[in-house]
């Protein structure tokens, strides 16, 4: 099959759609990314890599305080943090609530003092650097894409 998409590509634009992105990687010369209606990114793979470099995402996960929509005030205190660009909406996991940070630099650090408190516990990790995989996932938005 890769031989004839090969063939025809010489001389035609060949379109693939498919979920299977090492044979994406093997196959084609250019990537369009779609998502809810959307192009969410488009170019050659190393393009779409090199785009998303400088882009993190940072998961915090913290035990919410007592008083009026935690979330709101997690989420306002997360979103002032420097580098920060994006808060995803949280969802609950085993008494915490886990936002989904879209940051420009490397603000763990910073992101764990804003929202560390005698009331809250607070853990962060960041994704490992652009695969076509953590690409594409984060194009599409976040690990419920993977799924």
């Amino acid at each position: 099959m890769r031989n004839l998409i090969h063939d025809l590509k010489q001389n035609h634009t060949v379109l693939i759609s498919s979920h299977i992105l090492t044979e994406i990687s093997q196959t084609c010369d250019r990537l369009l990314v779609l998502g809810r209606g959307k192009i969410l990114g488009a170019g050659s793979e190393q393009d779409l890599a090199t785009s998303e470099s400088d882009i993190r995402q940072v998961t915090v996960t913290v035990r919410p305080p007592g008083g009026d929509d935690p979330k709101s005030q997690i989420r306002s205190v997360l979103a002032a943090v420097d580098g920060v660009k994006t808060v995803a909406d949280p969802y609950d996991q085993a008494g915490g609530l886990v936002f989904a940070l879209e940051t420009t630099k490397d603000c763990r650090a910073d992101v764990g003092r804003a929202v560390v408190r005698p009331s809250s516990i607070c853990s962060s990790s960041i994704t490992p650097g652009a695969s076509s995989r953590n690409t594409f996932i984060r194009l599409v938005g976040g690990a419920d894409a993977s799924n």
